[in-house]
């Protein structure tokens, strides 16, 4: 997809009131692809892994390996 064909997300304006799925609806119509976006001049592209870790799971284990419990701040 071409940077310039990619919506910026401060472009895209989701209703409160709609119910979950309409929500996702709207926001999958605003863009041409909901794994791709921009913020600003940042292209952003998100993707997932096959993986049973959670994102909580996975930032713990990120914090715990750039502060070791020994580690002295």
């Amino acid at each position: 997809m071409e940077e310039k064909n990619v919506k910026d997300i401060r472009e895209i304006a989701i209703t409160n009131s709609l119910t979950q799925t309409e929500k996702i609806q709207e926001y999958i119509k605003q863009t041409d692809s909901p794994y791709c976006l921009k913020y600003k001049d940042t292209l952003i592209h998100i993707s997932f892994l096959n993986t049973q870790n959670t994102i909580k799971k996975t930032f713990e284990s990120y914090i715990k390996a750039i502060h070791p419990p020994n580690d002295i701040l």
